[in-house]
């Protein structure tokens, strides 16, 4: 498939493994997960590899999850540390996150977008909590009593919102390229990426492309994640699918959700997309047999591919001043 390469001359093979790797050695039964993305670049291919595997009893840090619900409507998340999540399929006929936090199946956890990011700057900092103001006049220390207080600045004595940092142990981000050493970058919105890999005490890198390092050199200000903080890089092409991924690929959530809208169908998506695939490679040439080879090349013509990043133009150098 177009972009199934690797570019560049690598010295080694670094940090490169597969996916089937990469979980198993570094996500196990109750961990904490941080999962990039809001509704651009969550990673679904590690989504699909977990469900796969079956880790269990996960606390699961979402931005706006939209393929990581099948973590929950499988229930492998007892802890749900969230800003928003819509009820987007059910699961044999019920909403599954309504339903699991009605029945204390799962620990609902929510924060502002602000909040927790907040919570995740906290945790890369090494601080056990940070202080806001815009959670001031809103319920979400009386909802989340345990993550979420209020108090007075030290300083001034003003009234603060305090929220407590969140460590995961394991951050899963999706970007565009990076080296066999970690060195990611990504482009397009990253939400709460930065903060999330930074915060974590172990990072997967899933990428489109594995380049060189000097091709990462040559736009360093383009890098998001560097290798140090990286323990796996997993190359892995349309792994952001059905999501768009900037430069890449277009949205094809709608062909999603009509394949989770009722019992059935969600029924059909598991034991065909998840479970009957092995990889991504797998899942893509089932979807080209599914919908035809221009269905994914369409996807590929909403999103012309850059060969770099983009990043600021250098300053002219010329006597003229700016017209």
């Amino acid at each position: 498939m177009p972009g199934e390469h690797v570019t560049g001359a690598l010295p080694h093979r670094g940090k490169v493994k597969s996916m089937r790797e990469a979980i198993a050695e570094l996500l196990g039964d109750g961990d904490t997960l941080f999962l990039s993305g809001m509704q651009h670049g969550e990673p679904a291919a590690a989504v699909h590899e977990i469900l796969r595997q079956e880790q269990r009893d996960l606390t699961l840090v979402a931005q706006l999850p939209e393929v990581a619900q099948l973590l929950l409507t499988e229930g492998r998340v007892s802890v749900l540390k969230h800003a928003y999540t819509s009820a987007l399929y059910p699961r044999r006929g019920h909403l599954a996150a309504l339903v699991a936090a009605r029945d204390k199946a799962l620990r609902v956890e929510e924060y502002s977008h602000g909040l927790l990011d907040l919570a995740l700057a906290a945790g890369a900092q090494g601080l056990p909590c940070l202080p806001s103001l815009s959670g001031l006049g809103t319920d979400y220390a009386r909802v989340n009593p345990d993550n979420i207080t209020t108090g007075s600045c030290p300083f001034t004595g003003v009234p603060l919102q305090f929220v407590s940092a969140i460590v995961p142990d394991l951050a899963i981000v999706h970007v565009q390229r990076a080296d066999a050493l970690g060195n990611a970058q990504k482009s397009g919105s990253l939400g709460m990426d930065i903060n999330g890999a930074h915060a974590a005490r172990r990072v997967i890198v899933v990428t489109e492309e594995v380049v060189s390092s000097d091709r990462i050199r040559a736009t360093p200000d383009a890098t998001v994640i560097p290798g140090l903080v990286v323990d796996a890089v997993v190359h892995e092409p349309w792994g952001a699918y059905p999501q768009h991924l900037a430069g890449c690929y277009g949205n094809d959530v709608p062909t999603f959700l009509r394949q989770v809208a009722d019992p059935e169908s969600y029924e059909r998506y598991l034991r065909e997309d998840v479970r009957g695939v092995t990889d991504r490679r797998e899942l893509m040439e089932l979807v080209a047999r599914r919908h035809g080879a221009d269905h994914l090349n369409r996807l590929r013509a909403e999103a012309d591919r850059d060969p770099e990043p983009v990043v600021a133009e250098p300053p002219h150098s010329s006597g003229r001043g700016a017209s």
